[in-house]
């Protein structure tokens, strides 16, 4: 049996990397017999896009714009790290895509992350399977459509609406990862049947273990990263105004020097360690475990600080659709840590709230609760790996 994951395998983002690795990991391990790889395929305006995007968040200085080619590369070297089909293919062709990919597969899975948003690929894109229907059987997992501009799913024009309510009725299994995309399914197939799945992420479970050893060692030398200090870090973005200052500013007003912040992802000039830019992916989702506590307005920056046992405020930076949480604060729901979810921009946040939930967090990590709400989150994976079974 030979199985695909197709996903965003290469973007520029250390969670989409992440995941994908998680999910060709659980497979492997169920299921010894079964050749898995993820399919690697990225679409041509979207590997651009990649690239341009790193110039653009080093825009600043020449200084941030090295950093982030500094990062680049190591996301390179991280995808070393992934099982990956031997040959790539990168183009906006889908008929090309499915000619290329026929016959290697008995089965493709497509998810999870945003593979379901189509506003910047376009529809038809591969990740809906719609021309795989002769050559292979077709799963989603934890799929989800984050990020669309629409406000009702019901207001799809009618050429979406058809496209989609025939991908979707060709899938043998459609698990999806949060309430709005089960919306989205239903608004355009109501007799499809639709799993939740958790974020393949989760299915590490617990990297609170890890070793470290080489990655402070790492630390120490590149970023001169204090091992005796305690550390927040801070996954924020330098596109949401003056929320990172904020931040800093709020933690040294409560905390004084006790603790030193830790900047990833993006330049925070108000941090101790402004940037991290050399973490490969493999590295930065252990890094949370040297953490006393993480703020992050990015998902998969949320579920990794979690899985290190580290706990998370989130601060809200995505869209609600058609009154639905948005992808952060759906997986706190499930997992059952609401109030662990600002829903606000630096302007919004009710500040004393916010560094009391911090002070609480920090006092007492709450290792027990976390632990709890993964494992039962882990359960909404079985429907997917009990429906592959069947094919063995």
């Amino acid at each position: 049996m030979r199985i695909g994951i197709l996903t965003y395998h290469r973007s520029v983002n250390y969670g989409a990397v992440m995941q994908s690795a998680a999910l060709a990991a659980e497979l492997s391990h169920r299921f010894p017999h079964a050749e898995i790889e993820i399919v690697d395929y990225c679409s041509k305006r979207m590997d651009i896009y990649y690239k341009l995007f790193t110039v653009y968040r080093g825009k600043d200085s020449a200084l941030h714009l090295l950093s982030r080619i500094e990062m680049y590369r190591a996301f390179r070297r991280g995808l070393k790290e992934l099982p990956l089909s031997r040959d790539k293919l990168i183009t906006d062709d889908c008929s090309r895509f499915f000619h290329w990919v026929k016959g290697r597969y008995d089965i493709l899975v497509s998810g999870s992350d945003a593979v379901w948003n189509y506003n910047k690929r376009g529809l038809p894109n591969p990740y809906f399977l719609h021309e795989a229907e002769d050559s292979c059987r077709r799963f989603s997992y934890a799929a989800s459509c984050n990020g669309l501009s629409i406000k009702n799913f019901s207001e799809l024009d009618a050429d979406s609406a058809q496209f989609l309510k025939a991908s979707f009725s060709g899938f043998d299994y459609i698990g999806v990862r949060d309430r709005q995309t089960e919306e989205l399914v239903k608004a355009v197939c109501p007799s499809a049947d639709v799993f939740h799945n958790c974020d393949p992420s989760l299915l590490f479970f617990d990297l609170s273990g890890s070793n470290r050893t080489l990655l402070i060692d790492k630390l120490v030398r590149k970023y001169h990263f204090d091992t005796e200090k305690p550390t927040i870090g801070l996954m924020l973005s330098n596109l949401n105004g003056d929320l990172s200052k904020k931040l800093v500013e709020q933690f040294k007003e409560n905390y004084g020097d006790k603790f030193q912040t830790v900047s990833l992802y993006s330049y925070n000039k108000y941090a101790d360690i402004p940037y991290l830019s050399g973490l490969t992916p493999q590295e930065w989702s252990i890094v949370f475990g040297l953490f006393d506590l993480t703020v992050s307005k990015y998902f998969h920056g949320s579920m990794f600080s979690l899985l290190n046992r580290t706990p998370v405020l989130a601060v809200g930076a995505e869209k609600s659709i058609a009154g639905l949480p948005n992808k952060v604060e759906d997986a706190f729901g499930w997992i059952g840590i609401p109030d662990w979810y600002f829903a606000a921009s630096s302007s919004e946040i009710d500040w004393g709230v916010f560094m009391a939930k911090a002070d609480e967090l920090l006092r007492n990590s709450q290792t027990e609760k976390i632990d709890a709400g993964i494992r039962r989150e882990l359960h909404s994976a079985e429907s997917f790996f009990e429906r592959i079974g069947r094919l063995m």
